[in-house]
């Protein structure tokens, strides 16, 4: 609490009056108001020390501990979710469209229980954690309540493209749901739920919002690259010993395209549910990046 009177220079006698109290009526008024929501200890063992740290925490992360689900920490999990959703609505009360952000796996279930309620309101969640791959999500009892809890935001954030690959793919296996692949998205009935990332003490290499280059584009120029790099990839041995090398513009931008491709849709990773026109399997890519990276050090060399 001292931190929280320093951080807003708020008198800490009026610090204390908050203690142990639910209501907003005591904050000061101004641009900045807080309020507080106080857990029993129950509440806490369960939701936070239980569920969220000893379950969704080493999921996660896929450390070597097997995580932890206990059904009484579920309980407590979705009663202190429901419990800030009340506390949200209340605030947001006659507030038309309000803007609402998430943070964090505490709060898996919060930006359905509040679609729930206020349709109108624009939500936002931000995952602060990895996302795994779907087999290691999967072993979570209450995988899908989790996930349709996160769709009812409008906006995921993820740090990583990565980590929203992996969350893609998760939805896209275990609910009923249509993956927009391109624009990184998930709709369920009318609503979309859009999943980006939001790299964080990290340079991306790519910024684009959505990728100004369709995954289509891509495999059409590395066609083309690679067809034209063709005659130098097993090249056969020339009779009088000249040594013709090719463009080297010509790898770099082969080698630029496919890592693209790579970064930005995971073609090396297969798709367990409708296969998207030009998908590549992944010992194709490995092959052919490979044998793009042999070339430009040929192409370098002396």
């Amino acid at each position: 609490m001292r931190a929280l009177a320093s951080r807003y220079s708020i008198n800490p006698k009026t610090v204390s009056k908050w203690k142990n109290r639910g209501s907003v009526s005591d904050l000061p008024t101004g641009p900045k108001q807080v309020r507080s929501t106080v857990l029993t200890p129950e509440e806490e063992a369960g939701y936070y020390y239980g569920f969220a740290n000893e379950g969704l925490w080493p999921l996660c992360h896929i450390v070597h501990n097997r995580p932890l689900f206990r059904p009484e920490d579920w309980a407590q999990y979705r009663a202190v979710n429901e419990k800030f959703a009340a506390a949200v609505l209340e605030e947001i009360a006659g507030i038309e469209s309000p803007m609402v952000l998430i943070q964090d796996y505490h709060f898996a279930l919060l930006p359905g229980l509040i679609k729930r309620e206020r349709p109108d309101a624009r939500t936002a969640i931000f995952w602060h954690i990895p996302w795994p791959n779907f087999e290691a999500f999967s072993i979570c009892p209450w995988q899908d309540e989790l996930l349709l809890g996160m769709l009812g935001a409008d906006l995921i954030g993820f740090h990583t493209q990565y980590y929203c690959n992996n969350f893609l793919e998760t939805v896209d296996r275990a609910l009923e749901a249509r993956i927009d692949w391109e624009h990184f998205a998930v709709t369920r009935g009318e609503h979309t739920t859009y999943v980006k990332p939001f790299p964080i003490s990290v340079a991306p290499e790519f910024v684009d919002d959505p990728p100004r280059v369709s995954r289509a584009e891509l495999l059409r120029r590395l066609e083309t690259l690679w067809g034209a790099l063709s005659p130098w990839l097993d090249p056969a041995p020339d009779p009088d010993g000249v040594v013709v090398r090719p463009d080297p513009r010509l790898v770099t931008a082969a080698l630029t395209c496919l890592r693209q491709l790579h970064q930005l849709y995971r073609l090396d990773q297969p798709r367990p549910a409708a296969q998207h026109a030009g998908d590549v399997p992944g010992e194709v890519l490995a092959k052919v990046l490979a044998e793009l990276g042999d070339l430009e050090a040929r192409t370098t060399g002396g």
